[in-house]
């Protein structure tokens, strides 16, 4: 297989394999959506208005969905304590300081850690999945399944803690059950960003992936001051805000245009090198392909059959042919590898009460540290520069590489100078500049959609997830075991794992300085 330079407007199958894109207003898509009733076909001259709404739909669920998130987070380890809290002393209105004892603190500390594992499993068991099911019956519904999934995993924290007299508190476990349907909400998320590569090119794309990556920057600026507020009035009403916001979710999701039937035909693989092509195709795809090209060379016939195949081995081949493509690989990796390195940051909060004696409570100026300059990154400075450059006919996957690389360098300064903050200052100063690195995100992703076809979006994007959440996994425990190093009685942690952290990217920003697409 020869190998070679692909410019991002050069053609990635030989002539006799392109498809015709001349279609008529009344072209039938080349595959099925869900619902069928609402998933109509989308003229030609309807295309621009269907875009509009589109990403307006997609702008408002994703923000209903953070929103949903992040005005629970701080009330729903509350609503634990509690719980674990009136069992404790077989009372009701207990309280809070009478609930820091060791030991209800340490069962709320086993509740809160094994079920983020828990959270974690049903993304890792169907991204993939899910994935397949995006681009094989559409965009809609899957992000249906996840608030559906969403919605009933909340109710059932809220039915368990609500009647904590009866119900152990640990039953909360049950509700990672229930985003097996549709994957929750890095599923969802992942689907948002498929919608956009699905309905723009570069880079007008990877702006818009800026605008969105803002989103849930800007609910952190205001959830958490929200529930706050409400919390002091009533704990349940967090969770009612919660549960109206997805519920808003599936009325946003039903005015929303299918966006895979904006492509009727695409059987573009795409795979970075002309003189090869390799699979990702489905049932329809496979016999448009037979039609364009009757005299089949045995790779194409190796094509064909792994098209056709429909059990896990499939997975398995749309991860190899995702893996071949020139450039998905460097994005696969650093999708991987950054999440381990960052996942120090979560440590922050603790090490800045140890360190300086804060409350937790006051721990929250951190979090707007750094939300406000990610927003600042992804909602103003990131989408100027791309539009201005853009403009200039700077190259749209040089912009996405380039974003990338300065995105790790930015991040592995601020790490490092949270690991030699002396004064609470300097550390706010350290999680505002790493909050500036936070256009990674939607840069890779922007990059890694421009390699392929839509028709292979979403099976990238929920691979991307899933290997979020796998580094996560594995980079809590080793950031934790770093982190307790130096801490003894009457001295706290030696932040040795922010030093890895601002280590571990900047060897991560060599390798992307390096590397050519």
């Amino acid at each position: 297989m020869s190998s070679a330079v692909v410019d991002e407007h050069e053609p990635l199958l030989r002539a006799s394999l392109q498809p015709s894109r001349d279609h008529d207003a009344d072209t039938k898509p080349s595959r099925k959506c869900w619902p069928h009733a609402l998933a109509l076909p989308v003229p030609a001259h309807d295309q621009p208005q269907n875009k509009t709404r589109i990403i307006s739909c997609i702008f408002c669920l994703h923000f209903l969905i953070n929103f949903s998130r992040y005005i629970v987070e701080v009330p729903l380890i509350r609503l634990f304590e509690i719980a674990i809290c009136d069992r404790y002393f077989h009372a009701e209105a207990i309280d809070e300081k009478s609930c820091k004892l060791a030991r209800i603190q340490n069962d709320l500390a086993i509740v809160v850690g094994w079920r983020f594992c828990f959270d974690a499993l049903p993304i890792l068991l169907t991204a993939i999945f899910y994935g397949r099911l995006a681009d094989k019956h559409g965009r809609r519904l899957v992000l249906f399944l996840s608030c559906l999934g969403l919605v009933c995993s909340l109710v059932w924290i809220v039915v368990v803690c609500y009647a904590n007299q009866v119900l152990p508190i640990k039953l909360v476990w049950v509700s990672s059950a229930f985003l097996l349907v549709g994957g929750g909400q890095r599923i969802a998320k992942s689907m948002v960003f498929v919608i956009l590569a699905d309905i723009l090119e570069q880079p007008e794309r990877t702006r818009y992936m800026y605008l969105l990556a803002s989103i849930p920057h800007l609910t952190t600026l205001v959830a958490p001051l929200s529930a706050n507020l409400f919390m002091r009035i009533n704990i349940w009403i967090p969770f009612a805000i919660a549960v109206v916001c997805l519920i808003l979710s599936f009325f946003v999701i039903w005015a929303m245009p299918e966006s895979l039937i904006l492509h009727p035909v695409d059987i573009t693989p795409h795979i970075a090198s002309v003189d090869s092509t390799s699979t990702l195709l489905d049932d329809d795809q496979t016999s448009s392909l037979e039609e364009a090209s009757p005299q089949n060379t045995a790779e194409q016939d190796d094509i064909v059959k792994t098209a056709s195949d429909k059990s896990w081995s499939q997975t398995s081949a749309d991860i190899r042919a995702l893996i071949r493509v020139s450039g998905l690989p460097l994005c696969l990796a650093l999708s991987f590898l950054r999440p381990i390195a960052i996942v120090s940051r979560a440590f922050v909060y603790q090490h800045a009460s140890e360190s300086f004696g804060w409350p937790m409570s006051s721990t929250t100026w951190l979090r707007f540290a750094q939300a406000t300059s990610s927003s600042l990154a992804t909602l103003v400075l990131l989408p100027l520069i791309s539009a201005y450059l853009g403009q200039r006919a700077f190259r749209a996957k040089r912009l996405d590489l380039n974003a990338i690389r300065l995105s790790l360098l930015i991040t592995s300064v601020g790490f490092a100078i949270i690991w030699r903050s002396g004064a609470s200052w300097v550390l706010l100063v350290g999680l505002f500049v790493c909050g500036l690195g936070e256009g990674f995100e939607p840069s890779v992703k922007g990059l890694a959609t421009s390699l392929i076809g839509s028709s292979s979006n979403a099976r990238l994007l929920t691979l991307v997830t899933g290997l979020e959440v796998t580094a996560k996994l594995i980079g809590g425990p080793l950031m934790a075991r770093l982190f307790s190093i130096g801490r003894d009685e009457g001295h706290g942690s030696d932040g040795i794992c922010f030093l890895a952290s601002a280590v571990a990217l900047l060897l991560l920003a060599g390798v992307a300085l390096v590397a050519k697409i």
